[in-house]
Formats: structure tokens, sequence, C-alpha cells
């Protein structure tokens, strides 16, 4: 459900954090400094996900949930890691009867920032039906 929230928030340009007192930009997808060009392709619980990320410490993590229910939890993606752009390709593998018949898969692709906290999310449809 956080997750499914961070994206309905993705339409909002600011927000306020109460907590701290002050107003946080939100990063759109396209403007991203960890994620880019994510393609995806597949269907019924078989994916392929690509594109490129740039993350110095060369780990990243995803999940993939519908808003309601997670079906992968978090796992970590290598890459060499430093300022350049690197290609990553993700397997997805969903049980064909898991995916919802009336709704949206989503993979979330995030780094962690040195307090574990997950920064920079970016949210991919997997797979869409209605």
């Amino acid at each position: 459900m956080q997750i499914f929230l961070c994206v309905i928030l993705l339409f909002i340009p600011m927000m306020t954090n109460a907590e701290a007192g002050r107003v946080e930009k939100l990063i759109l997808s396209e403007q991203n400094p960890v994620f880019r060009h994510v393609q995806v392709s597949g269907a019924d619980g078989t994916y392929v996900v690509s594109g490129e990320a740039r993350e110095p410490i060369g780990i990243f993590y995803y999940t993939v949930e519908d808003g309601h229910n997670e079906y992968i939890q978090e796992q970590r993606v290598r890459i060499q890691g430093g300022e350049k752009w690197e290609r990553f390709t993700i397997n997805v593998k969903v049980p064909p009867e898991a995916v919802p018949k009336n709704g949206t898969l989503l993979l979330n692709l995030y780094p962690k920032n040195e307090k574990g906290e997950i920064t920079n999310l970016y949210p991919v449809i997997l797979e869409r039906r209605f």
C-alpha cells in the first residue's frame, strides 16, 4: 500500500513533510537521477525489465506488487557502480494465477540511502488488465 501511494504522489509536484516542517520536491520518473530508459517486455507473469542505472555504490533493489499484495519481496541487484550509466536486465516471474485480473502489476526500482531508506523510487508497470 505504501508503494501504491508513492505512485499516486508522483503526479503531485510538491508535498509537505510535516515531521520535518519542510517542503520537498518529488522526482518524476522522467527526471530520476538513478534510473532511465526502462523498458518491459512479457505478459502473464513472465517479464523482462531492462534499462540503465547510475548508482554510486552499485546496489539497487526492486519489489513487485499490485498496490494491495506484494508478489516479490525486496530483491537486491548489483551493478558496477560509479557515475556512468550501466545497463541492467531483471527477469521477473510471478505465478500466472497471481497476476491481477483487474488491476496493475508494478515493479518498483529504488536505491537506499545510508540510513536504509528508499530513495529515487522508479515505478514500472509490468502489466495492466481491466
